[in-house]
C-alpha cells in the first residue's frame, strides 16, 4: 500500500528539516491537537527505522483501536496542511525579499502610526533593493501619509507602481531565459509571437531595467540566449560584472552565475581561451561568497570544473590547495572519487604521468563523466608518450562505450567522439606518416585544421589546436592560406 501524501512529504524533508517540523507541530501557535503530536511521533520512529507505513499500527498507537481508520485519514489531512504551512514558513525564513514583503503587508493592517513611521524610516535608511518589497513599502508609505499627514501626493503610489512593473519584468525576463535555454538544450518549442511581444515590452522599459542590477543581468543573459553567436552583450557587461553580481538579489545570484558559467564554457569549447580567465574569476567570486555550496556541501561537478579551469590556466599551486581544502566539503558518497580524479588531472597537467595513472586506477566509473574524462587524461598521456597501440585501443574502447551509453545526450556524445577522432587523426599524421611526401603531409595537416574549425562540438578544443600546431612544428610544416584538399585517411 502506498504511503499517504503527508508521510511521503515528511520523509522527503531530510533529517534536519524533520526535526524542525517536529518543533513546529509542538508549537501551540501552530497546533494544539495532541493527537497530531502523537501521529508525527509515530511517523518519525517508523521513518528512522525505515519501516513502511502501517495504518493499523498508527490507529492503535493514536486511538487505541485498529478500527479508527476514518479519524486517522482526517488526522493525516490535517498533518498535510501543517506540512504545507511549515514549508511556506521555512521559505519565508530563507528568503529576505519574501519576509520584507510579508512584513510590509502586515504593517499595512497595523493601527500604530509611530511604529509604521519608524519602520519606514528604518527601511529607507537600510536601502531595500527588492522590487516587490519596495512596491509594498511604497504602498504603505502612501497609505501612511494620506492617513496621518496633510502632505498628500502621488509620489509614493507612483513609485510603488514602478517597482511592481520592475518586479514583473524581472520575472518575465527570468522565465524567457529559461524558455530560450530549454529550446537550445532540449529543443522544446514555444510561441514565437509571445517572444516578439515581450521584446517590444522590454524595449520600451529599457531605462527602468537599467535601475536594477538583477533585471540588468537577466536582460544581458536574455540577449545572449537570443543570439548565442554574439559576444557583444558580454563585452558591454564585462567591466562591471563583479559589481553587478554583488548587487544581484541573493535568491537569484546562483542562477545568474549558472548562466554565466554556461556561456563561458561554450566559448571555451569553441577555442576562445580568454574566457578561461573569465570563468576562473567567476569561480573565485563564487568561492569567496559560498555560492558554490549546495546546503553545506560542494557538488562533485562544481569541484571538478573549478579544478579543470585552474589547471588549464596552469595555476597549479592554488588548484592543488583547493583540491585538498575543499575535499571535506564534498558529499561523502562522492568524496574519494572526485578527489582521486582531480588529483590525477593535476598530476597529468604537471607532467607526472605515472602518478596520474595510479590515481586513475582508484577512480570508480560510477558515472559516464568520470569514465570519459579519465579516458581523456589517458588519451593525452598516450599522445605525449607516443603510444601507438595504446591510443588506438583507447579510441576503439571509447567509441564502443559511446555507442552503448544511453544516459548521455547527443551533444555530450559528439563532444567526446570528436575529441578522440581528431586526436587519432593527428596522431597518425605525427607518428605514422613518414612514408608520405611533404606535400601530402601538408595537405592532411591543413585538412585536419579545416575540419576542426568546422566542427562545433569538440571537447578540449584548445588542447587539440595546441597539438595541431605542435604537430606542424614536428613535421616542419608551415601552414599556408591555400584551400586544403581532401585528406587521404
Amino acid at each position: 500500500m502506498a504511503s499517504p501524501k503527508a508521510i511521503q512529504t515528511f520523509q522527503s524533508l531530510g533529517a534536519d528539516r524533520q526535526k524542525r517540523f517536529l518543533l513546529f507541530v509542538q508549537s501551540p501557535y501552530f497546533n494544539t491537537r495532541e493527537k497530531l503530536w502523537q501521529l508525527t511521533d509515530y511517523i518519525r520512529h517508523r521513518t528512522e527505522e525505515e519501516e513502511d507505513w502501517d495504518a493499523t499500527g498508527a490507529s492503535i498507537f493514536i486511538f487505541g483501536d485498529a478500527q479508527q481508520q476514518k479519524p486517522l485519514t482526517n488526522l493525516l489531512s490535517d498533518l498535510n496542511r501543517l506540512l504545507e504551512q511549515f514549508l511556506s514558513t521555512e521559505a519565508l525564513l530563507d528568503h529576505e525579499d519574501l519576509r520584507e514583503t510579508a512584513l510590509a503587508r502586515g504593517m499595512t493592517a497595523l493601527s500604530a502610526p509611530r511604529v509604521t513611521q519608524a519602520y519606514l524610516r528604518r527601511k529607507q535608511r537600510l536601502g531595500v533593493q527588492d522590487p516587490l518589497s519596495l512596491h509594498h513599502l511604497n504602498r504603505l508609505a502612501d497609505q501612511f501619509h494620506f492617513q496621518q499627514t496633510r502632505q498628500h501626493s502621488n509620489e509614493d503610489l507612483l513609485e510603488s507602481q514602478k517597482q511592481l512593473t520592475l518586479f514583473y519584468l524581472t520575472r518575465q525576463l527570468k522565465t524567457w531565459c529559461e524558455l530560450l535555454n530549454r529550446r537550445h538544450v532540449l529543443d522544446l518549442p514555444f510561441d514565437p509571437e509571445q517572444l516578439n511581444l515581450f521584446r517590444q515590452i522590454l524595449e520600451s522599459a529599457s531605462d527602468l531595467i537599467d535601475t536594477h542590477a538583477t533585471s540588468g543581468m537577466y536582460r544581458a543573459i536574455f540577449i545572449w540566449l537570443s543570439n548565442q553567436e554574439s559576444d557583444a552583450w558580454y563585452d558591454r557587461l564585462q567591466a562591471d560584472l563583479l559589481d553587478m553580481l554583488a548587487a544581484t538579489d541573493a535568491d537569484e545570484i546562483r542562477e545568474v552565475c549558472a548562466y554565466l558559467q554556461n556561456y563561458f564554457v561554450r566559448r571555451i569549447n569553441e577555442g576562445k581561451k580568454r574566457f578561461l580567465q573569465e570563468l576562473y574569476n567567476l569561480f573565485q567570486y563564487m568561492l569567496a561568497h559560498d555560492l558554490v555550496l549546495e546546503g553545506q556541501t560542494i557538488s562533485q561537478w562544481t569541484y571538478k570544473n573549478i579544478v579543470t579551469v585552474g589547471l588549464r590556466l596552469q595555476y597549479f599551486d592554488t588548484t592543488e590547495s583547493f583540491i585538498h581544502e575543499w575535499y571535506s566539503r564534498l558529499p561523502e558518497q562522492d568524496r574519494d572519487n572526485a578527489y582521486y580524479y582531480n588529483l590525477a588531472a593535476l598530476h597529468y597537467e604537471s607532467r607526472q604521468y605515472d602518478k596520474a595513472r595510479k590515481l586513475l586506477q582508484r577512480v570508480h566509473f560510477t558515472d559516464p563523466v568520470y569514465y570519459l574524462d579519465s579516458h581523456c587524461i589517458l588519451l593525452k598521456i598516450y599522445w605525449e608518450e607516443g603510444e601507438d597501440e595504446a591510443i588506438r585501443s583507447l579510441h576503439e574502447t571509447v567509441r564502443i562505450y559511446l555507442l552503448r551509453q544511453r544516459s548521455l545526450n547527443k551533444q555530450q556524445i559528439q563532444l567526446y567522439r570528436q575529441l578522440f577522432r581528431f586526436t587519432l587523426r593527428l596522431f597518425r599524421l605525427r607518428y605514422t606518416s613518414a612514408h608520405l611526401s611533404a606535400t601530402e603531409q601538408q595537405r592532411i595537416y591543413r585538412k585536419i585544421r579545416t575540419d576542426l574549425d568546422l566542427q562545433e562540438e569538440v571537447a578540449n578544443r584548445g588542447w587539440l589546436q595546441d597539438q595541431w600546431k605542435l604537430t606542424g612544428g614536428f613535421l616542419k610544416i608551415t601552414p599556408s592560406d591555400n584551400e586544403p584538399t581532401e585528406e587521404v585517411e
